[in-house]
């Protein structure tokens, strides 16, 4: 073969690794700038929830698939479904669809304080308008979210900001879903600090470690931990740490622009007058978990590490529900910091300016 055929060959070689290389980056750029992240939400509707939700849902940067509630949690099935469609209703997405789980968890009965579940069903008195429609409950939670994630042309992210059950069932009787969930985002646990069971006056123990997502089902917990998906923990140790303030309440109630920040004006105000000692005590737990699970891909805003986790689900233990490094447990991605400074900020943009947030009327 003569130079000229040669360097011709050669120049045919190279446009071509060129628009392979071109076309390999449209592909990687598509696929990160195309559409939003597919989630699915399995919620306890307790009051941080109320906030969480319709953070979530606003937010420009995920599809909310679908919405179980967790039966184990502080909210029962029925109170549970008929706010959570009064908040579909709030932001304008009243057909998401919904379902809710068992009531009972995998091993005992350590249901949250009847206060409190109490207070969750009357959504603390604060008024929305009734449910735009009653929604004839088909399905069962695990059956929406095995539907719903089988069904998805995209990897599914399933945020748990409750009870692991509705997760735990879902993958117990449908072993092979996970092929299809990009990871699941867990709200709850303590690594380092003090549990949240002890609450004065309410409920008492000598469990001072766990926290009560965990606690409310640690079976679950443990087949969730073990199933060998991706899984992420936003522990309370981090979500503690971003409290109510009187500036934050008076910031949604004097500025607020939208029905949806009205409407967490009023879950504020609620709580500033009828909690005992005021916002303290009172953290935005979940909020900060839809944030983190959010920003994941970002370490400036949510710094994680990977660690080995068990839990003790022995029925009786002392530490049952409790989260412990063990070089035997599951590899976990555990949120060690989330930026305070970026989560307030993406709030209130979200709930007041998203495109996509509900307007007041004049």
């Amino acid at each position: 073969m003569d130079k000229k055929n040669m360097r011709y060959l050669h120049y045919c070689a190279c446009i071509l690794v060129f628009l392979a290389l071109s076309v390999a980056s449209e592909s990687i750029i598509a696929a990160n700038t195309s559409g939003v992240m597919p989630v699915i939400v399995d919620t306890d509707m307790g009051w941080d929830d109320w906030i969480a939700i319709p953070y979530l849902l606003h937010s420009p940067r995920v599809e909310v698939k679908a919405i179980s509630v967790v039966g184990t949690g502080i909210s029962h099935c029925k109170e549970g479904l008929i706010h959570l469609q009064q908040l579909l209703d709030l932001v304008g997405k009243p057909d998401i669809p919904i379902a809710c789980g068992k009531e009972k968890p995998f091993l005992g009965n350590q249901a949250f304080p009847k206060v409190m579940r109490e207070s969750a069903d009357q959504l603390d008195n604060i008024i929305l308008p009734p449910p735009s429609h009653e929604r004839k409950m088909m399905l069962s939670a695990v059956e929406l979210l095995n539907n719903t994630i089988g069904s998805s042309s995209d990897k599914i992210v399933l945020l748990a900001l409750g009870p692991l059950t509705n997760v735990a069932d879902l993958l117990r009787k449908y072993p092979d879903i996970g092929n299809n969930i990009k990871e699941i985002v867990i709200s709850g646990g303590t690594i380092s600090g003090q549990g949240n069971l002890n609450i004065p006056n309410v409920y008492k123990t000598d469990n001072k470690k766990a926290e009560w997502n965990m606690y409310a089902d640690p079976v679950a917990v443990a087949i969730v931990l073990n199933s060998g998906l991706n899984i992420v923990l936003i522990p309370t140790d981090i979500t503690s740490q971003f409290p109510i303030t009187m500036k934050l309440a008076s910031d949604y109630k004097e500025k607020g622009n939208t029905k949806t920040a009205k409407f967490i004006s009023n879950i504020f105000e609620f709580y500033r007058d009828n909690n005992r000692k005021g916002f303290d005590g009172l953290k935005l737990w979940d909020p900060v978990a839809v944030y983190g699970s959010l920003h994941l891909d970002d370490n400036t805003l949510v710094h994680t590490e990977l660690n080995k986790l068990i839990i003790d689900s022995t029925y009786g233990s002392d530490s049952f529900g409790v989260l412990i490094p063990h070089e035997q447990g599951a590899l976990i991605r555990i949120v060690h910091s989330i930026d305070k400074e970026g989560f307030y900020s993406s709030l209130w943009q979200t709930l007041n300016y998203s495109a996509m947030a509900t307007t007041l009327s004049h």
